[in-house]
Order: structure tokens, then C-alpha cells, then sequence
């Protein structure tokens, strides 16, 4: 009769054969794929369909395209933190743009701004309770960057400058929100904190850069600049360095956004259609370039979904 000794040292080995045939891979060795999720965590993306500036959902693979039911013109969507709202622009009367917000089924619209001036590039706090957004309320002739509540009140103007101040985008972990401004020559990317202090100029180029989108892991920008001839996808480290042109197309790429595990990135062009954009997305390093959906700009994608 085997004593507890023995019988532990039988259990023992027979643990290490079966550990033995198991490959456990460290934590954070290989990070989680799209594609390798199950359907019922997955994300979207939302975009302006044209004509007619509606907004649609589909797919990351451009499938079940279905169009969000809103009675007005949007522009520049984007995704709340938890993927259950999103913010846009809107053409309101004699031309203004106010800002909405939705339920991502596009019921309860609400109007958040209503102010009577030209208020656009809606963005959201990583912790869902703050809408950056620039406009031009202070200013006759300029644009600024403004912070409020998700439920349009304590708007604060956090950069208060002569120029124009635009499309603003928080960085993940909330304490940055990099925006683009014309402070100096052309159009550049700043980075500043959240209040709106110590804004540092990422970029320092003669031509135009715009429309940045923070990476996931919080290390990379992507954003748009015509410093190659025609409008290309860029991306950089958040200091500014390290600039590879990701596109490299003769026609016009706008609009990054990064996929919620940060290996591809979705954008617009009319790189196959002249004056007519199209969606298409790719590969964080810009290979593997794939058309989504005819007939659309300004992509939004969602973070996970369940």
C-alpha cells in the first residue's frame, strides 16, 4: 500500500506530464487580434457616408454595413470609451455646426453645444466623462479647444489663443490631448496637457499637418501631412520623432484612426476615385492597404464591444 509520500509523488509526476505538453506563453507576449476574437467581443467602425452625410456602422472587415437613423448632416464621428454613445458634428441652421451626441443605436440625440457659432472635432476623455472639441465661440475670425461635460455644460476654453486651435484627440491614459494649430507657419501638431498647460509643438513643417489620432498603447500619433507632395498618413513617437510616411500615395489619405489592439489603422481616400472617397484600412506599418466601403469619410473606430 502506497504511503501519502508516494501517492503525493505519483500526483506530482503525472502534473508535470500534462503541464509538460502545454505551451504557456508569458503575459503580454503576444497581443490579442481582431480577428481572433469571438463575435461577441468585437468592435466597429462608424463613419460619414456620402452622398447625403449619414452616418454608418459596419464591420472591421467592411461587412453588415447598416446606416444610423439621425435627422441631421454629421460630420467627424467618435466613439465613447465604452462604445455605447458617440459624439459628431452637425450642420445646424444658417450653417453652423453644433455638436450631438447618440446612443450607438442612434436613438436620444441630444444637442450639446447650441450655441450659435461653428463648434466641430468632437473627442473623448479615456474615462468617458469629458468632450474636447474645438470652436470659435471666443473669436470672431479663430478656432480654440474647449472641454465639457458629457452633457454639454462647464465648457471651458483650455486654449484661449489669436490662432486657430483644432482637432483635438485625448491621449489614452487622459493626461494629454494633442490638437493641431497654425500658431506659426502652415498647420502643425501640439501636444499639452489636459488643462491646456505647457503646449509643445510636435511638428515643424511649412506645408500641413493634421488630424491626429493617438495610438492605444499611448506611443505613437498617427496624423496627415502634405511634407511629401500630397496627403499622406503619417505616424511618429509622441515626442515627435521618428516620422515615417505610412501611405505614400500620389492621391489624398485623411482621417487615421487606430483599431482598439493598435495594429491597423483606418482611414479615407480618393486614391481610387477622383473627388470620391472611399474607406479602406491597414496594417499599423501601412502595408496590406484593403477598400471597406464605397462612398464615405471621416472613420471612427470603436474600442471592444461586447
Amino acid at each position: 500500500m502506497l504511503s501519502a509520500k508516494n501517492v503525493l509523488i505519483v500526483l506530482l509526476m503525472g502534473l508535470s506530464l500534462v503541464f509538460a505538453g502545454c505551451d504557456f506563453a508569458d503575459e503580454g507576449d503576444e497581443q490579442i487580434q481582431i480577428d481572433d476574437l469571438p463575435q461577441s467581443i468585437q468592435s466597429k467602425i462608424v463613419f460619414m457616408a456620402s452622398p447625403g452625410d449619414r452616418l454608418r456602422f459596419m464591420n472591421p472587415d467592411g461587412s453588415d454595413l447598416v446606416e444610423v437613423p439621425i435627422p441631421v448632416k454629421a460630420y467627424s464621428p467618435a466613439w465613447s470609451p465604452d462604445g455605447e454613445r458617440i459624439a459628431f458634428a452637425f450642420k445646424a441652421f444658417e450653417g453652423r455646426r453644433e455638436i450631438m451626441m447618440i446612443n450607438a443605436d442612434g436613438s436620444d440625440p441630444v444637442d450639446l453645444t447650441n450655441y450659435g457659432f461653428w463648434d466641430t472635432d468632437p473627442c473623448w476623455s479615456p474615462d468617458g466623462e469629458k468632450i474636447a472639441f474645438a470652436s470659435n465661440r471666443d473669436s470672431r475670425w479663430g478656432e480654440d479647444i474647449y472641454v465639457m461635460n458629457t452633457n454639454g455644460t462647464q465648457v471651458t476654453n483650455i486654449t484661449f489663443h489669436p490662432y486657430n486651435d483644432m482637432d483635438p484627440c485625448w491621449s489614452p491614459d487622459g493626461k494629454k490631448i494633442a490638437f493641431v494649430s497654425d500658431r506659426f507657419h502652415g498647420t502643425d501638431i501640439y501636444v499639452m496637457n489636459a488643462d491646456g498647460t505647457l503646449p509643445t509643438r510636435l511638428t515643424n513643417y511649412k506645408g500641413q499637418d493634421s488630424s491626429p489620432s493617438w495610438s492605444p498603447d499611448g506611443k505613437k500619433i498617427a496624423f496627415v501631412s502634405n511634407r511629401d507632395g500630397a496627403e499622406d498618413i503619417y505616424v511618429m513617437n509622441t515626442d515627435g520623432s521618428d516620422t515615417v510616411n505610412l501611405t505614400d500615395y500620389s492621391a489624398r489619405d485623411d482621417g487615421p484612426s487606430w483599431s482598439p489592439d493598435g495594429n491597423k489603422i483606418v482611414f479615407y481616400s480618393d486614391r481610387d476615385a477622383d473627388y470620391r472617397y472611399s474607406i479602406y484600412v491597414m496594417n499599423a506599418d501601412g502595408s496590406n492597404v484593403v477598400k471597406l466601403a464605397e462612398g464615405g469619410d471621416s472613420p471612427s473606430w470603436s474600442p471592444w464591444l461586447r
